[in-house]
């Protein structure tokens, strides 16, 4: 008799690579082009090679990823964002007043509230930066701005992630 091989990539190991790279890879990767983009701007100081490239990438960016437009629809949506997440905030709080809980106690996990504190971080941090964006004559600030972009997208979908496919949300 021949014993069948157990699969490998079932749906429950499917759901917890997909958690471990949500949960885990991912924001060690924003952080990671962050910190890169810092590097960067400490390299723009020292060498003049960088700053000519510099100089050239950011006109591309300027023409596509940050012209104007762009730059307002990014505002429309971390405000969005930002809205989005007081306004959960806000109606789990009322549910939970509502159920003869003391509103002292706080309705949500720790993974929760560090979810929901990062994301609102982040999104105030894209918003301010994006408001000096004109102003500011670093020339690595259109990377800095971008990996912070990278980082609100990261901690937008660790919340829908917690939000659509996390059981148990609030324990």
């Amino acid at each position: 008799m021949k014993v069948r091989r157990e699969k490998l990539l079932t749906c429950n190991n499917i759901n917890k690579v997909f958690s471990k790279i949500v949960e885990q890879i991912l924001p060690v990767t924003s952080w990671v082009i962050f910190m890169m983009s810092l590097v960067l701007q400490i390299g723009v100081q020292n060498r003049m090679g960088i700053q000519r490239d510099l100089i050239v990438r950011n006109k591309k960016l300027a023409a596509t990823v940050f012209s104007t437009t762009y730059l307002e629809g990014y505002k429309l949506i971390l405000i969005a964002g930002i809205a989005f997440c007081i306004i959960l905030f806000i109606w789990k709080r009322k549910i939970f007043s509502h159920q003869n809980i003391s509103i002292l106690k706080w309705p949500f996990s720790y993974r929760w509230r560090k979810y929901l504190i990062y994301t609102l971080a982040v999104s105030i941090l894209g918003i301010i930066m994006l408001a000096f964006y004109n102003s500011v004559s670093w020339l690595a600030y259109p990377w800095m701005l971008l990996s912070v972009l990278i980082m609100v997208i990261v901690q937008y979908s660790r919340l829908l992630y917690l939000i659509f496919f996390t059981p148990n949300l609030f324990k």
